[in-house]
């Protein structure tokens, strides 16, 4: 079968029963990642030993398959606010982990820097680091709202936001109106 990472919030039910990765530091808020093999019709959650298997060599895996799913990135803008996103598909989210993926929103966006929210399973919205302070509050609102709206029954994973350069993750932030804002 075929693995990839896949996000799920930090304070997943299973977490201390699952080998997983962190996304951020130990005490935040930010999402941990589990290995899911593709059963053909569904993800399901595969735990290993960490002392029996090479963690960077399974971490490499999963992160080529990730990038081997191609999404093609949509750019439109919600007032003056620039969001680019590739919502709808499959690990769409886990996309955030995907350095060439990232690298492509920050060019659409034409910046090196920018946000990155997965607030629910096959949701990804991407905007520009630098934000006015209105549209920091209209981002914010706009995650949070994706965040608690289960009309579409896709898992939440965050209501927090990455902070992505160079098409890496290098910071999370768990309250982006506060934070975002401030920045």
């Amino acid at each position: 079968m075929t693995s990839f990472p896949l996000l799920e919030p930090s304070d997943w039910a299973y977490r201390d029963r699952m080998s997983h990765w962190r996304t951020g530091p130990e005490d935040s808020t930010a999402p941990i990642v589990v290995m899911a093999e593709d059963a053909g019709d569904e993800y399901r959650m595969s735990g290993f030993d960490p002392k029996s298997v090479d963690i960077r060599q399974l971490w490499a895996t999963m992160s080529a398959n990730l990038s081997r799913l191609r999404y093609r990135w949509e750019i439109s803008e919600i007032l003056t606010l620039p969001v680019a996103t590739c919502s709808g598909n499959d690990l769409a989210s886990e996309k955030v982990l995907d350095p060439a993926a990232m690298t492509q929103a920050q060019e659409l966006l034409g910046t090196d820097r920018i946000l990155v929210s997965v607030p629910r399973r096959t949701c990804i919205y991407a905007v520009p680091y630098a934000l006015t302070e209105a549209q920091s509050m209209l981002f914010s609102k706009v995650v949070r709202t994706t965040y608690q709206d289960d009309s579409h029954g896709n898992g939440a994973i965050t209501p927090g936001v990455f902070v992505v350069e160079d098409g890496r993750i290098t910071d999370f932030i768990s309250d982006p109106q506060v934070s975002v804002a401030a920045g």
